[in-house]
């Protein structure tokens, strides 16, 4: 069952986080890694980004457990050794949380957690909608127009 439930959050993250961002456009492209790839889940493509081949890896959680009482986060566990593993990419990668009875998803900057612990829910602060997409398509073309190299990323969304 869990490997359906993951599956499907991963269809969603692919269909909320490619929608229209008006008047932008359609402004990021997801492609599914696969199972070779546990860590990370999907390499999500700028669109409408011309000056470097800019992207950032996605982490993908979904849960059917819903938020925790205060609605202030979603019911994900994500362990320390995942944590771990997600901080060693110095590329922008984030962590989405989907709530697969809702079709709806939230995310945070996977690159700068405390991986001295098990991070136990994925913070509604943040949901996948297209002011947010905008905002991540920004961020992650800022830290590209940034950098003639590779270097450690620092994002707002934590």
């Amino acid at each position: 069952m869990g490997n359906v439930i993951g599956k499907r959050g991963e269809s969603i993250f692919s269909t909320i986080i490619s929608r229209y961002v008006d008047p932008a456009g359609f402004l990021l492209d997801p492609t599914f890694l696969g199972e070779k790839f546990p860590i990370v889940d999907f390499y999500v493509h700028l669109l409408n980004y011309n000056i470097k081949k800019a992207f950032f890896f996605a982490s993908v959680k979904t849960t059917t457990l819903g938020y925790t009482a205060d609605n202030t986060k979603l019911r994900i566990t994500v362990d320390k050794a995942a944590l771990a593993e997600l901080i060693k990419y110095p590329v922008p990668v984030y962590l989405f949380g989907i709530d697969e009875n809702e079709e709806v998803g939230f995310f945070i900057c996977a690159n700068h957690m405390d991986t001295n612990k098990n991070l136990s829910g994925i913070p509604t602060l943040f949901p996948v909608n297209a002011i947010n997409i905008a905002l991540l398509w920004k961020e992650v073309a800022n830290y590209w127009n940034n950098n003639k190299e590779i270097t450690k990323f620092v994002s707002h969304f934590n």
